[in-house]
Parts: structure tokens; C-alpha cells; sequence
């Protein structure tokens, strides 16, 4: 399961269960700590929170990924509920491992209208619909088709991005990234490579970003070891700038050409 998530919102970036499970805290683009932070609790004496991405709306309400629960939560910029709803997902086609194998609940993302707020939620392992669209209060609008097949299974969805009308779908179990456009299957991509190079065997996509220009960046599992440079390299990563593990966690900055200009360690205060 995802440990955590990172969203970037009007120059805030929020750090989702990294410090600790179900915590959610706040840092500006210089890695200083803001003031806005909290602890998600369980819910209704359910299972403790274990985040698993998250995703911030217009109006500054944080669209969180529970994978303890199983639920989309919904809360304010000061922790308060605002609602949750659980995701319909298909049964699993294997077993999944894991911490939370009954929930498999791996990101958010958010799709915006003038109108209307959509949510995007994903669930990890093989199964038919592991992705789907929903509206604020968890009805269901579409799920989305592997491929554009309906019987066709998602391979160990590991993250999800939205840019406007399309939605990247980064599967690790299948060392690719479907794109969908408005719902419907667009087209998808081997996310083995990185440039000319086979990203080595271990190596998995793990996250996404769109950079707006048509471009995209995909981070990888095991894409290069520590280094002199500031940063070193990145191992384990479960988004886009980020390194867990080895006793703490900390925020990474790259350039497009993966050269790495700082870091700054992410340091909870519960």
C-alpha cells in the first residue's frame, strides 16, 4: 500500500502519513512548516487511519485516501469531517498483501468543472474497475475501463493523476500508464524506460506528474542509489520528489534533466 501522499496546492504542499499514520501536514515551497497541520483519528471507533494519497479542491477541502477504513474522507483545512464515502471496487482476481488486504485503497484525484467537484479513487491489486469516478457523496458515475475493455483487469494501480480532462493511471503490476480522456480509455504507455535506458529490474512506476507542457514525470522504484549530490539519489519512492525510509522521510527537488537542487526533511510535531 502507498505510504502517504503529497499534493501541491496554490504554493502550499500538503504531506500526507508520513510523520505518522493519519497525519497531514503543511510546508511552503522553501520546506518551511506552516502553522496548518493535524491527525486524522479513526472514524466511529474503526481501524486507526493509514493514508494513502490525497488531493486538495478549489475550496480548500482535502479529499484524503484511507486505506485503514476503506474510505474517501473528506476535511478542512482544520481536520474537521466533512463527510467520506467508500469506493465500489470490484472483488479482487489475486490476493492481495499487504497491511489492509480487505480495502486496497491507493489515491485520490480530483476531476473540476465550473459545476461540480468529481473524485477519482483507485484501488490496488488485478481487478475489473479498480478506478472510478465518483460524485462528493460516493455515487458512483463511471468506472473505468482497463484498456477501454470492460472485462478487462487494472494490474496494481499505484497512483493516479488528473490534468484537466485526462487521467494518468500508473500500474506498477503492468510497468505502464493508461491515459484516459473524460472517463474513456485514450491510450497507454510502457513506463519501463527511463530516456534511452531500461529502468532496472526491480524498478516499477510508483508515481506521476504532469508538468503541463505535454510532458510527463514518472518516478520509479530504485532509480539510482545515493549519491554526492544534495539529495542523493531515490529509493522507494511513493510520489514524485519523495524518499521514505531509513529512518525518516524527506521532500526532494529536481529539474527535468534529475538533477537534484536540495531537500528538507519532513518532521512532524505530534
Amino acid at each position: 500500500m502507498n505510504p502517504g501522499g503529497l499534493f501541491l496546492h496554490e504554493g502550499v504542499l500538503f504531506v500526507a502519513g508520513y510523520d505518522q499514520p493519519g497525519s497531514i501536514l503543511a510546508y511552503d515551497l522553501d520546506g518551511r512548516r506552516l502553522d496548518s497541520g493535524f491527525v486524522l483519528g479513526a472514524l466511529d471507533g474503526g481501524p486507526a487511519p493509514s493514508l494513502s494519497g490525497l488531493a486538495v479542491d478549489a475550496d480548500r477541502k482535502l479529499w484524503v485516501a484511507d486505506a485503514g477504513s476503506g474510505l474517501v474522507r473528506c476535511v478542512n483545512l482544520f481536520g474537521q469531517e466533512a463527510g467520506s464515502f467508500a469506493p465500489q471496487v470490484k472483488p479482487l482476481e489475486a490476493p492481495l498483501g499487504g497491511k489492509h488486504p480487505g480495502t486496497g485503497l491507493v489515491d485520490v484525484a480530483l476531476a473540476q468543472s465550473s459545476e461540480w467537484t468529481g473524485i477519482f479513487a483507485a484501488a490496488a491489486g488485478r481487478r475489473v474497475g479498480a478506478v472510478g469516478l465518483y460524485l462528493p457523496d460516493g455515487t458512483l458515475l463511471q468506472a473505468l475501463r482497463s484498456e477501454g475493455d470492460p472485462k478487462a483487469p487494472f494490474r496494481r494501480v499505484v497512483r493516479i493523476a488528473a490534468e484537466g480532462e485526462l487521467l494518468y493511471v500508473v500500474e506498477a503490476g503492468a510497468r505502464r500508464v493508461q491515459v484516459f480522456r473524460a472517463g474513456e480509455f485514450h491510450y497507454a504507455f510502457g513506463a519501463d524506460r527511463l530516456g534511452d535506458s531500461l529502468v532496472a529490474p526491480a524498478g516499477r512506476p510508483r508515481a506521476l506528474a504532469p508538468v503541463g507542457d505535454g510532458r510527463l514525470v514518472v518516478a520509479v522504484e530504485s532509480l539510482g542509489e545515493d549519491g554526492e549530490e544534495a539529495g542523493g539519489g531515490v529509493d522507494r519512492n511513493c510520489g514524485l520528489f519523495v524518499l521514505t525510509g531509513r529512518g525518516g522521510g524527506r521532500i526532494q527537488v529536481f529539474n527535468l534533466a534529475g538533477r537534484c537542487f536540495g531537500s528538507f526533511l519532513v518532521e512532524g510535531a505530534y
